[in-house]
């Protein structure tokens, strides 16, 4: 064993044993201090068996690390190894931490492809709201970033959005630790949703008329039938997407949704245009689709082209295809049904959902004020 005393005059000196690549050189002052000379380089390490291995710990590169510095470093690092920390494990466990991209990937194949009515959503919302940070390790991904990064997508897109990814990641973490991948804490963790605003925007008046007259406008049958049939049943753009005609009962006229947002099947009542255009379909269908298409899944997929043409034929702003849904909701209120009858229509599990339907309809709300002012008003007169 080449056993010196490290002194820069030594150092200088110091040369690759011939028919070696490397050679090995130990400070005499300093507990497994290593110098190790190549032919252009030479570098200081500690060299020490810890729990039954060899470690070998890169402290610096001579002469930017100087000697008093490699000692120093070396007496640090024995201190660790002593109580039980190794930096060399440290770097084999991160080397081996998942990535979140690793992460996403494991999630979806042991539980949103299993569990999830709509896998496709984690996908999306992935892609488009925490793919940026597929590459860093978990332990990189701090509740400080994540605040940010919340923060950013609430005041940039919505706060929906923003209460989406942070559902995701959230999921996503607290998988990861129950499943042992992961023995961090969750970054998420107690970081609160953003409070969302109910939408209360619903085609009205010439409004109505112009979309109308635009649907009737659009060059593809499908798309007319497709815009039609969602403000005919008021039902959620995917549902209608999927529609089958094996729920269908058009001797009934009946619909079956089988799969809902609240995860509970419930039936609309098919009448009028929608009535129409399911017959005419069903005398040219191909498949099981009401709207084949020729897609990965067979069915019609996201029309958002057809929407932003239709929207524009009809010099509308603010509308989105969930609108539409609300729209019949509106009408439903506007012609006296009561909450509970839309919150059946609409499949509506709670009837929390349904309190935007209490305001829409004023007209008794204006009998009454109407009735109470001739009340005030008049009652002084002829006396």
């Amino acid at each position: 064993m080449n056993r010196i005393r490290f002194t820069k005059a030594v150092i200088d000196t110091l040369t690759v044993e011939e028919g070696k690549v490397r050679t090995a050189y130990y400070d005499d002052k300093s507990r497994g201090l290593c110098l190790l000379v190549a032919a252009k380089t030479k570098t200081f390490y500690l060299l020490r068996k810890h729990q039954g291995k060899t470690e070998r710990i890169l402290l610096g590169r001579y002469p930017d690390t100087t000697i008093e510095q490699a000692r120093l470093r070396a007496s640090q690092t024995n201190s660790e190894l002593d109580s039980g920390t190794n930096r060399n494990e440290l770097k084999r466990q991160r080397r081996k931490e998942l990535t979140l991209d690793d992460l996403h990937s494991t999630y979806m194949q042991r539980h949103a492809l299993i569990s999830n009515r709509r896998p496709q959503n984690a996908i999306n919302n992935y892609r488009l709201y925490l793919s940026d940070w597929g590459t860093r390790k978990l332990s990189d991904i701090q509740r400080s970033d994540v605040q940010l990064h919340i923060a950013k997508l609430a005041k940039d897109i919505s706060p929906a959005t923003a209460n989406i990814a942070l559902a995701l990641l959230r999921a996503m973490f607290n998988r990861a630790i129950d499943w042992e991948l992961f023995d961090g804490k969750n970054p998420t963790l107690n970081i609160a949703k953003y409070p969302e605003q109910s939408r209360d925007r619903f085609l009205y008046g010439d409004e109505l008329a112009r979309f109308l007259n635009s649907i009737s406008e659009l060059d593809s049958e499908v798309m007319r039938d497709f815009f039609t049939m969602l403000l005919a049943t008021g039902a959620r753009k995917s549902n209608v997407l999927e529609m089958n005609w094996n729920d269908i009962n058009l001797h009934e006229k009946i619909w079956r949704v089988p799969d809902t947002k609240n995860g509970e099947p419930y039936q609309i009542a098919l009448a009028g245009p929608a009535l129409e255009i399911l017959g005419r379909r069903h005398e040219k269908k191909i498949d099981h689709w009401v709207f084949s298409a020729n897609s990965k899944s067979g069915h019609l997929e996201e029309p958002k082209r057809a929407w932003a043409t239709l929207i524009k034929k009809a010099d509308l702003t603010n509308l989105r295809i969930h609108d539409l849904r609300r729209t019949f909701g509106s009408f439903m209120a506007a012609q006296g049904a009561s909450l509970q009858m839309i919150g059946k229509a609409l499949g509506h599990k709670s009837q929390d959902a349904t309190l935007i339907y209490a305001r829409l309809n004023l007209d008794p709300v204006r009998e009454a004020v109407n009735a109470a002012s001739n009340a005030m008003f008049n009652s002084t007169k002829g006396s």
